[in-house]
């Protein structure tokens, strides 16, 4: 919660003193409160007085059926889910969100989905040939139904039941399910454990698009060399073993986020007075389709030294038909549309290295380190290739995908405590006039001044990794990092220009302008200004994580025999031990969206246990 640390959780008489009633602290529901601090609220409380449970119920069935005959496998494997979901959120009448009447709803979700693939293999070897080609069918489906009913107006403070309402609040059931369809073949040729090709070939038909766009082809073709392996390369005792590799490929996608994606739909709940009624929700697009990413990766896989080993691979992957939700004119009533949008590409590298600093059979150190890279550009956009703007985010051909774009900080006016915004005249088009950059306090023309402000894409991320073993001893530890790129904190944002009276402030505001002269970067706390969201929010996302460490002995040979215990091994672990990064608090590794949001960061988590080996 957002609301100051100022306001007590228990009430207090005029001396400080503790109320209590029949013995026990008496909570501060705050009805005087300011609206950013609870008014008539209080978040532990409500872990008390209010209720939410959730009911689940899985079944995984799995089954395979095979038969070989020469060569030959035929096969199929069915697997199925079946997930049931019963949840129950109770506000209570007295205070809170449902102050005066309660509020109980119910939900229930049922989700059931399938997958089964019939497949028929062949492996055959003559001599130093091997040939394994498969071909073969798989389909999967989903369905899901959702129901919901909500009431209000209780009577008394214990009520579990949607009977025990008097006002029927809310009430809606959905449903909606997916399928695909796939026809599938590979082949895989190896001579001599030295030459290696295999090619792809699959299709698919998704049920999120029209008939008429349903099916997709899509292929691969790769092939590897193990140069260790020969003639030219037996004098050379320092290389262990080394493979050039190549591939490229093409593969689809349809997650665009709606089943639905080329039709329009409508919300029936708008009834027109005594008859039925609705309104469309979503615009259709026949045209929606496949999108394909063109995969092109050549690395190299070596072992050297008897110590050293690892793989450098450099890819590029290509994406034409990107599915993305196209913002139109708001004054059209709709946010977008479903669309296959452009052309965009990723480059990059990934690289890992591997050394064992010591080797023996008592004593083993190996240490790890990966390295991966990744630039990104948008080739094209449909139609006369404007600008996709969403939010702090723009699309622009020529750039990197989801680069912000917002208002750019020129510091705060020492005079004034006013935040200052590098602002820029326009030609009759709207573009930038190069050379009229000027400082402004003005907020309306900051917002129409935006800039280019770079992405979250980082320059390197990866890991280093390490174990450590001496004799019965072990450890073994994971740190992961990244260097580069930038995250817009909104959370930071609202902690230190907050919404509402009473809400908390970050420390950092204490550096905040408060007399005339004052340098600071934080400018003057007021309640009446409006800011514009600038690149003051932006934060370096970079990072250094301790992920995990480990430590255990190993008991062996010491008489559990006896017991039938083969090996018993105690250890002390610990996960997400600590993060560093460019503002505290701030968790940017969950992912590359390139903003935060209300979550919980992962727990850190220490573990002592014992492993017993029968």
């Amino acid at each position: 919660m957002m609301m100051a640390p100022i306001y007590p959780v228990y009430e207090v008489d005029a001396d400080g003193n503790a109320i209590l009633e029949n013995g026990k602290r008496v909570f501060d529901y705050g009805s005087s409160r300011p609206a950013g601090a609870q008014n008539n609220r209080n978040c532990i409380a409500t872990l008390f007085d209010d209720d939410y449970y959730m009911i689940s119920d899985n079944v995984n069935l799995r089954g395979h059926l095979g038969i070989k005959f020469g060569d030959f496998k035929l096969s199929t494997s069915l697997g199925a889910d079946i997930l049931n979901e019963n949840n129950s959120t109770k506000y209570n009448r007295n205070n809170g969100n449902a102050a005066g009447s309660g509020r109980l709803t119910k939900e229930y979700q049922r989700t059931r989905s399938y997958t089964w693939n019939q497949l028929l293999s062949y492996k055959h070897v003559f001599g130093e040939h091997t040939i394994d080609m498969m071909a073969g069918h798989e389909f999967y489906n989903i369905e899901s139904h959702y129901l919901m009913g909500q009431r209000t107006g209780f009577p008394f403070d214990d009520f579990t039941e949607l009977g025990m309402g008097s006002t029927l609040a809310d009430a809606t059931s959905t449903g909606e399910t997916y399928s695909i369809n796939s026809w599938l073949c590979r082949a895989n040729y190896n001579f001599a454990d030295k030459y290696y090709l295999s090619a792809s070939l699959r299709t698919d038909g998704s049920s999120r698009f029209i008939k008429k766009n349903r099916w997709g082809t899509f292929w691969s073709l790769g092939a590897s060399w193990r140069v260790s392996q020969e003639a030219f390369m037996q004098g050379i005792d320092w290389i262990d073993n080394m493979t050039l590799k190549a591939s490229y490929g093409i593969q689809g996608n349809d997650n665009i986020g709606s089943y639905y994606a080329w039709q329009a739909l409508y919300d029936m709940t708008y009834p027109n007075g005594t008859y039925s009624g609705a309104i469309i929700s979503s615009l259709e697009n026949q045209d929606v389709t496949w999108e394909k990413n063109g995969n092109v990766n050549l690395g190299v896989e070596f072992k050297v030294l008897g110590r050293m080993s690892g793989s450098i691979e450099w890819y590029k992957r290509t994406t034409t038909d990107m599915l993305l939700e196209y913002p139109i004119a708001i004054s059209l009533g709709f946010p977008g549309y479903y669309a296959n949008v452009g052309k965009m590409y990723n480059s990059g590298l990934d690289i890992t290295l591997g050394y064992d600093i010591l080797n023996s059979p008592d004593l083993f150190w190996n240490v790890t380190l990966m390295g991966s890279t990744v630039n990104n550009k948008v080739v094209s956009l449909t139609g006369n290739g404007e600008d996709i703007n969403n939010g702090v985010y723009l699309i622009r051909e020529g750039e990197t995908v989801n680069t912000f774009y917002i208002a750019r900080s020129a510091g705060v006016d020492p005079a004034t405590g006013e935040q200052l915004y590098l602002a820029y005249a326009k030609d009759e088009n709207g573009a930038p006039i190069k050379g009229s950059e000027n400082v402004t306090n003005n907020a309306t023309i900051a917002s129409g001044c935006k800039w280019l402000c770079g992405s979250r894409l980082p320059d390197i991320y990866g890991s280093l990794s390490s174990s450590l073993h001496i004799k019965n001893l072990d450890f073994s530890a994971l740190f992961t990092y990244s260097l580069g790129g930038k995250i817009y904190d909104s959370t930071y944002n609202s902690l230190m220009e907050p919404s509402y009276v009473g809400q908390t402030y970050h420390v950092n505001s204490l550096r905040a302008w408060t007399e005339a002269g004052q340098i600071t970067d934080v400018p003057k706390i007021t309640t009446t200004a409006t800011t514009v969201i600038n690149d003051r929010f932006l934060i370096n996302a970079s990072y250094f994580s301790i992920k995990s460490v480990s430590a255990g002995y190993t008991f062996k040979n010491t008489g559990l025999e006896k017991y039938h215990i083969r090996s018993l091994r105690l250890y002390a672990s610990g996960d997400n031990l600590m993060m560093f990064s460019a503002l505290k608090g701030l968790n940017p590794q969950s992912s590359f969206t390139g903003s935060t949001s209300y979550t919980y960061t992962p727990n850190r988590t220490v573990s002592l246990g014992v492993d017993i080996k029968f």
